[in-house]
């Protein structure tokens, strides 16, 4: 992701950062000091000329209260997300909760007794 190249890029990390650093009441000098880096490291950044390593954005998203994905960019479709289960599977659950709940076992109760690993 780093671009050590002089141009600018173009998925707007330096306007997210922007905001992120002022939402966090801080400038730039600032950041930079937080993060033991110069200022021109974090105006780069900032200006599109240059972008931090993958390390140096984790510190940013922890520093500033912002989420990894927000401050690259990631859209939460562009995610990979865990498969939904199938409506069969649905079914299946919720008619073993139903029966569950008419012989008087709460499903949590279940749940509880559950080995971690299948909870």
């Amino acid at each position: 992701m780093p671009n050590n190249r002089n141009e600018p890029t173009p998925d707007g990390f330096g306007e997210r950062l922007r905001e992120a650093i002022e939402r966090a009441g801080f400038n730039q000098r600032t950041l930079a000091h937080k993060l033991h880096l110069s200022e021109p490291a974090v105006s780069k950044w900032v200006n599109h000329t240059n972008e931090p390593d993958l390390a140096t954005l984790g510190r940013l998203s922890s520093i500033l209260g912002v989420s990894l994905d927000w401050l690259v960019g990631v859209k939460a479709a562009e995610r990979p997300s865990a498969q939904r289960p199938s409506p069969t599977l649905i079914k299946a659950i919720m008619k073993l909760i139903r029966a569950l709940d008419a012989a008087g076992v709460a499903a949590a109760a279940v749940a509880e007794e559950m080995p971690d690993d299948e909870a």
